[in-house]
């Protein structure tokens, strides 16, 4: 498991790094002291201001990533995640959604479960799409949509044959999933923690589909 330590003066710049943390599922740990640093740390961050009075065998065992005051929100968090996992930008960003009355969407990037909520607005999914689509330093990514839903897939397809041709200048993979090939797979799921809607979405994110021309 991936596990952040912080090492941040500014309470304000603090506590919007936690939060973003907190958002995108990776784990962290404040560090008071640079001699008593938890050998389960992949990476520190601290203040911008405080980089170059650090020791050098601490560059050499931990990634250090200074934070800036401009860091504002989660997506200030989002183009510098891959540096936390050791790599330049992901490889592989796999989007998956359940259409229906609770959207369920998650982000994979190289596996790791990096994002996954509920959403009762098509909006604001759509606006959370778009945030990874356009921030998310990664080789490829795709989406894959689960095909029921009803109306609920009919508007999230609309919606996305609007914005996805014309916004984004990144090559986008998309894929309709056949949910109806997945039941016998969420049997093996029974020890789960996520929202069922959630689940359908990790599951569907992890089958291929029906690739869109």
């Amino acid at each position: 498991m991936i596990k952040v330590g912080l090492l941040i003066k500014n309470q304000k710049l603090k506590y919007i790094v936690m939060r973003s943390l907190n958002e995108y599922n990776i784990s962290f740990s404040e560090i008071s002291s640079l001699k008593d640093i938890p050998s389960d740390i992949n990476a520190i961050f601290i203040d911008a201001r405080s980089d170059n009075s650090l020791p050098v065998e601490l560059h050499e065992k931990f990634k250090i990533i200074s934070i800036t005051d401009d860091f504002t929100d989660q997506s200030s968090l989002l183009k510098i995640l891959p540096f936390i996992f050791k790599k330049n930008y992901f490889y592989e960003t796999i989007i998956g959604i359940d259409p229906g009355k609770r959207y369920g969407f998650i982000v994979l990037a190289d596996g790791h479960i990096l994002f996954s909520k509920q959403f009762l607005e098509l909006d604001l999914l759509i606006k959370s799409l778009i945030q990874f689509i356009e921030g998310i330093p990664t080789k490829t990514i795709t989406l894959r949509i689960g095909n029921g839903g009803g109306e609920h897939f009919r508007n999230l397809f609309s919606k996305l044959m609007e914005i996805l041709p014309k916004k984004f200048c990144r090559e986008i993979s998309i894929e309709i999933v056949d949910e109806s090939s997945l039941i016998n797979v969420v049997m093996n799921f029974e020890n789960h923690k996520l929202p069922d809607n959630i689940l359908s979405a990790y599951i569907i994110a992890l089958n291929r589909g029906r690739k869109l021309k």
